[in-house]
């Protein structure tokens, strides 16, 4: 990999990283009209954030037909050059031996379960804070993944680690306070609960540094190319959190975490706002393109 070629993905990264949050944030604060009794046919905010969690699942699923797409490329030079390699771990090349490997999808549940609590946390915090604070925040998963890593890997981290770490835990303690004690009070609307939000964010933190430290203990090793983990995480997501959004339909609200009482998730309502809002509807797909995009970058 060229430097040239690494920083057009770094940037990639950085670009639709920022844009999946700004869409989620965006999609957050629309006042549109759905099919929820408890507004009478108001216009209401579109609060549906384990509906948004169930958009970025579909959009890392999206990573798969890159991965097949990619393979099938790799495939085709190899029958023109026999040793031309096939895809690797690293998403790039690897060994015929290494795709004849064999595994199961299954392996991906339980992180995707982690990863499914970990970011409908995260959007339910996103909801009650501002977006620039949830991004900064999301910063702290590298502190709890060098604390997980040491205790269930038994990774050994030197000073400098432990420097950079405790530089993220500082800043990000600098962000979260000041977030709570100077409000920004122009916008108040987009962030009912910044206290609140901003707990919810990191606890989120916690559980994605459990999904990174069980992937590694369960994926490691068995040279399965990066875009098709997620593709299959993605897959599992969707499909796990899509049967919970049914549960919550029918479980009751929390007086000042859901929108409303009737139920805990209203998906109807939300497929019934994002039908009647062009921005609402851009919005939601720039979240599930922008996951699609970033972990293409990343990979």
């Amino acid at each position: 990999m060229t430097s040239t070629f690494a920083i057009v993905l770094a940037l990639g990264m950085l670009i639709t990283g920022s844009i999946n949050t700004i869409s989620t944030k965006l999609a957050d604060i629309q006042n549109v009209t759905g099919t929820s009794s408890a507004f009478g046919g108001r216009q209401h905010t579109f609060n549906h954030p384990f509906f948004q969690a169930v958009l970025m699942f579909l959009g890392e699923s999206l990573c798969l037909f890159t991965f097949w797409g990619k393979r099938a490329w790799c495939d085709k030079n190899k029958n023109k050059s026999s040793q031309q390699p096939l895809l690797s771990s690293s998403g790039t090349h690897a060994s015929t031996k290494d795709e004849s490997q064999n595994w199961s999808p299954v392996i991906f549940l339980l992180p995707a379960c982690c990863d499914m609590t970990g970011t409908s946390l995260m959007y339910v915090g996103l909801n009650l804070t501002h977006a620039s604070v949830f991004q900064m925040l999301r910063g702290s998963v590298i502190l709890f993944t060098g604390i997980f890593s040491v205790v269930f890997l038994g990774r050994k981290l030197y000073a400098f680690h432990w420097i950079g770490m405790s530089s993220v835990l500082f800043g990000t303690m600098i962000v979260g306070v000041a977030s709570v004690i100077y409000p920004d009070t122009s916008n108040a609307a987009s962030a009912s609960n910044p206290l609140l939000g901003d707990i919810i964010i990191v606890l989120a933190q916690i559980v994605t540094a459990v999904q990174m430290v069980v992937e590694e203990k369960l994926v490691s090793g068995r040279g399965i190319p990066a875009l098709q983990a997620v593709g299959w995480e993605g897959v599992w997501g969707f499909s796990v959190l899509s049967c919970v959004l049914v549960g919550m339909y029918y479980a009751p609200g929390v007086l000042g975490f859901t929108a409303e009482l009737n139920h805990f998730e209203d998906t109807p309502d939300a497929i019934a706002q994002i039908g009647n809002s062009g921005p609402l509807a851009a919005a939601c797909v720039g979240n599930i393109l922008s996951i699609a995009f970033f972990n293409v970058s990343v990979f």
